[in-house]
């Protein structure tokens, strides 16, 4: 079963066309804004660069650098999440599954997005929400980055197996958990009025949204 898994998807060319599309993206990114490049691509720039962003009030989320940004981190997830499901559940991997997925979370992120803006500018319960989408944008471009490279290197080696599909799959919860737990620990102490506004926010945002999405696989 494995073996067969494993030449199903290599036997898609699309998936190696999405890869190069992905670091093509970055090359994008570099040519969008060469200095923002430098400063998100470097780990021990980071704080540097949330700092600098995030406290100016012109920053502009909607841009070339951070659509670019955007959808490469979405491109990663959905392609990963295309070939997880391919291999947990024995579907048929195709270009059509990984257009879906792709289109259902970019949908959702971007409604997400404006909501969160126009819920905040009415209550200003987030002091700075500059801050918390440069995180979570630093966070998600670092991790889609290296999952695509484990996972394309694992593809090219015939070496992902179910097993290790599983693993990664754990690994992501944990990691991601742990990030907006941090996340979530400094939007509580600044007001612990606010744990009701969290509680919805992770019912409607953080849960649902990821239930709806594996119904849809």
């Amino acid at each position: 079963m494995e073996f067969w898994l494993e030449r199903n998807i290599i036997n898609n060319d699309w998936i190696l066309l999405l890869i190069l599309i992905y670091f093509f993206l970055i090359l994008c990114l570099k040519i969008s804004n060469p200095i923002q490049f430098t400063h998100i691509i470097n780990p021990l720039k980071i704080n540097f660069f949330i700092r600098r962003y995030g406290y100016d009030r012109s920053i502009n989320f909607i841009n070339s650098f951070y659509i670019i940004l955007f959808f490469q981190i979405i491109l990663s997830f959905s392609f990963c999440l295309a070939i997880f499901d391919h291999i947990l559940s024995s579907k048929i991997l195709s270009l059509i599954s990984f257009v879906n997925i792709y289109l259902y979370i970019s949908v959702y992120l971007i409604i997400r997005f404006f909501i969160l803006t126009l819920f905040n500018r009415i209550t200003n319960i987030y002091s700075n929400l500059n801050i918390y989408f440069l995180k979570i944008i630093t966070f998600y471009s670092y991790l889609s980055f290296i999952l695509i490279v484990i996972v394309s290197l694992l593809i090219i080696n015939k070496l992902l197996t179910i097993n290790i599909a599983y693993l990664i799959n754990i690994f992501l919860c944990l990691i991601v958990t742990a990030f907006h737990l941090m996340i979530f620990k400094e939007f509580i102490k600044k007001d612990y009025k606010n744990i009701l506004y969290l509680f919805l926010y992770i019912c409607a945002f953080k849960i649902a949204p990821w239930i709806w999405l594996i119904k849809l696989l």
